[in-house]
Parts: structure tokens; sequence; C-alpha cells
């Protein structure tokens, strides 16, 4: 029989990420308003389970800014974020959402699939919670 001997396992060093460069300067109102609702929703609600999904939802809006960087979205999808950020600023949820699901329809399912469940949970928890941009 052989001994057993407790092996440690090897631990590797996780180089540190490079820091991200900006978006592009007319998609940064994107990331702006985006960031925004989501933190005024952090700060108004008392919900922990609400408080959580939006603080949840940083890294999965974080594809859709590196998307933009990377400049991986369509036209049509970039133009429906535009118009979705527009309605948001209005304060009209009801038009920022019937944006959201025209945008989706309009375009490739595949390069949107990672970022607008998130943008919609976004919208729909800011308006439930009556959270607006202003």
């Amino acid at each position: 029989m052989l001994p057993s001997a407790s092996v440690a396992p090897h631990s590797q060093v996780v180089p540190p990420q490079p820091p991200k460069g900006p978006l592009p300067a007319e998609h940064q109102v994107i990331q702006d308003v985006f960031n925004r609702l989501r933190e005024k929703g952090i700060v108004a609600t008392n919900n922990p389970a609400v408080k959580q999904r939006l603080e949840d939802l940083s890294m999965k809006l974080e594809i859709l800014y590196d998307k933009l960087r990377e400049g991986k979205i369509g036209a049509n999808t970039i133009g429906g974020l535009h118009e979705i950020v527009s309605a948001v600023k209005a304060g009209d949820y009801h038009r920022a959402l019937q944006l959201h699901a025209a945008t989706i329809g309009s375009g490739a399912f595949s390069e949107m699939s990672q970022f607008m469940p998130p943008v919609k949970m976004l919208l729909t928890t800011c308006m439930q919670c009556q959270v607006f941009y202003n």
C-alpha cells in the first residue's frame, strides 16, 4: 500500500486584467445612463433581492460595453440602444421597453442575447421601483 501524500494544489497567479479602454465617444451615453440608472436603483430600494439583482447587472452590462468597445454590435442594435437611452432620459419606461422589443425583433439575436435581457431587467426593475434617470 502506498502512503497517501497530501499534495498541495498548484496555485496559479492570474495576472490582473489590463484596464479597458474608453467606449467610443458617441456610445459613452449608453454606459453613463445605464450605470447611473443602476446606481440610483441600488440606492433607492430597500428590498435586498432587488438590490442584489441590480448589483449583479454590472457584470452583465459590461458585456454590452465590451462589445461597443470592440465594434461588435450592428448599426440597427446600436440605434435601438440609443433610442432606449433617449426614452430613459425622458423618463418614459414604457417607450423604452417598446423600443427594447423592437430592437430585439429587428436585429441579430445572436449579437444581443448576452446583454439585452439585462437591459430589460434594468428597465423593468427601475420602472417598478419608480427610479428615474433625472
